[in-house]
């Protein structure tokens, strides 16, 4: 076999060089000479991107409050439900505490008017056997019916009313509730974004709230390319690629397509349109410090073929 690579080899030199002298250049071209070996053949494609983290969670306030407590700097690492940070709760104690007094009073006005409907049914029922007995008019019973009915609408109206005040306590606990700040996740806080005494500003409708905190897993890192619309149809889901970071320009970092974007967009530093990939890195073999925002490039193995005789495109003339 290493026999018939080397007769390959000279082969090739040999029909570079006649054809050369056969074209009637008189200027001398260099050639490399290289033996044909037994390798696997790999298509690729070439992206650039940024690595990110896989699982990242950005805390933003709900409610509008000053920073009392800051719990965290950035680096830190945080447990699942940890406390990064608090808001003044001192405003939103009050209205919990002025809710919760309007519900003892709804309680206290029910507790009143059910004791007024026990009494009023007692009288309308002694009167029931007196006007059936015909010994009241029928206008003073009709009086007290038409009382003891008020009696009960009343008892109605005000259980009504202790439902709207627990349900406007509940809204106010919860705002309460929202002035805490917990780690969504067990990981590293990858940013800061607010300062101790700095008012944290609540979204709406339309328009997200200030970003607070950061938090993400450092366990699991993607890497985000954009794939030219030319190329992506040969991209398919769990193909290996080769990513190298900028840090890092000679050590390829191992990893496998985990998702391809189903529309294009276009880039501002890119002609035409592209597709986002995300790369799922496979970190834990790897002994490199590699960090989310890195710039990096990426190549996807698209078609892999088997074992067969190939030489460096270089060495072809």
């Amino acid at each position: 076999m290493k026999k018939n690579l080397i007769i390959v080899g000279v082969v090739i030199a040999l029909v570079a060089i006649a054809y050369f002298k056969q074209s009637g250049s008189s200027a001398e071209v260099s050639v490399n000479v290289e033996l044909a070996k037994i390798e696997e053949i790999k298509s690729s494609i070439l992206a650039s991107g940024t690595l990110i983290y896989k699982e990242q969670i950005e805390l933003r306030s709900e409610v509008i409050g000053r920073v009392s407590e800051m719990l965290v700097q950035e680096g830190d690492t945080v447990s699942k439900n940890q406390v990064l940070m608090r808001l003044d709760p001192r405003t939103f104690n009050a209205d919990v505490e002025q809710q919760e007094a309007y519900v003892r009073l709804q309680t206290i006005a029910i507790e009143r008017q059910k004791q007024e409907l026990k009494n009023i049914s007692s009288t309308w029922k002694r009167n029931l056997n007196l006007y059936e007995r015909k010994m009241i008019g029928q206008d003073a019973f009709e009086l007290l019916d038409n009382q003891y009915a008020l009696a009960k609408i009343d008892l109605r109206s005000r259980q009504e009313s202790l439902t709207q005040a627990q349900a406007t306590l509940d809204k106010a606990m919860d705002r309460l509730e929202k002035t805490v700040f917990r780690s969504p996740i067990d990981g590293i806080a990858t940013s800061v974004d607010i300062k101790l005494g700095e008012t944290a500003i609540s979204g709406t409708t339309n328009i997200a709230g200030s970003n607070l905190i950061t938090v993400a897993d450092p366990s699991s890192i993607l890497v985000e390319v954009l794939v030219d619309e030319a190329d992506i149809a040969n991209i398919e889901i769990d193909q290996d690629a080769d990513v190298f970071a900028v840090a890092y320009p000679d050590q390829a970092l191992k990893g496998s397509v985990q998702s391809i974007a189903t529309s294009a967009k276009r880039s501002s530093y890119r002609q035409g349109l592209s597709f986002t990939v995300k790369i799922l890195l496979n970190t834990a073999e790897e002994d490199i410090d590699v960090r989310p925002g890195m710039s990096c490039r990426a190549e996807i193995f698209t078609k892999i073929k088997g074992k067969t005789i190939a030489v460096p495109i270089e060495s072809i003339v």
